[in-house]
């Protein structure tokens, strides 16, 4: 099969943000219902995602889901084990928002946002073969500032924050924090730190 059968390009958004698709531990595709869906951030900061249909693909099914107050706001999405799609609302400095969509065949039909992280910013979202969330971000709840892990349970919500790391500095730190689920549900974290030197 050549390059070319295998990838194929896919016009996101010509009023995309600058970091659209930035921050990489923020997983943008997610499978329910025989279709893929893409989320991405556009100008100046609303959350939409769509389905790639057709050759060549186009996006169809268009549908916003959530703003932010800046660059830093894309989503992470994850699909669970009954096929619902859930999306975390990035902040920066501010609460996470948390939606469902229950039926991928209404994609404009998203649950009523409710917080899952307070003074947060990028997150990371997987879902394991039990139907649990979990949600790995980085944390300014104190200075020096925090990478804090959280699960969500159907029925039981999510969970108080636990602190996995904190910054060797205060103020700016990125964690650019990683989260993967294997087939045994253990939790894979990957991270690098990266800080302001004392000199700037």
């Amino acid at each position: 099969m050549s390059a070319s059968a295998r990838w194929r390009r896919l016009l996101v958004s010509r009023t995309a943000s600058d970091r659209s698709t930035a921050y990489a531990m923020s997983n943008r595709f997610a499978r329910a219902g025989g279709r893929l869906f893409v989320s991405w951030l556009d100008r100046p900061s609303r959350n939409w995602w769509g389905t790639p249909e057709g050759d060549p693909p186009r996006l169809r099914r268009l549908c916003a889901i959530g703003d932010g107050q800046d660059n830093h706001c894309g989503a992470a999405i994850a699909h669970d084990t009954r096929g619902a799609i859930h999306a975390v609302l990035g902040a920066h400095h501010g609460t996470f928002l948390h939606r469902v969509l229950s039926d991928s065949a209404r994609p404009e039909a998203w649950g009523e946002p409710l917080p899952a992280a307070e003074l947060a910013t990028h997150p990371s979202l997987v879902c394991d073969r039990q139907g649990r969330l979990h949600l790995a971000y980085r944390s300014s709840a104190r200075n020096p500032w925090l990478l804090q892990y959280r699960r969500w349970e159907p029925g039981a919500g999510w969970s108080l924050p636990a602190s996995l790391a904190v910054a060797a500095t205060p103020w700016y730190t990125s964690w650019t924090n990683s989260l993967a689920v294997g087939p045994d549900d253990v939790l894979h974290l990957v991270l690098a730190v990266y800080r302001l030197l004392e000199d700037g």
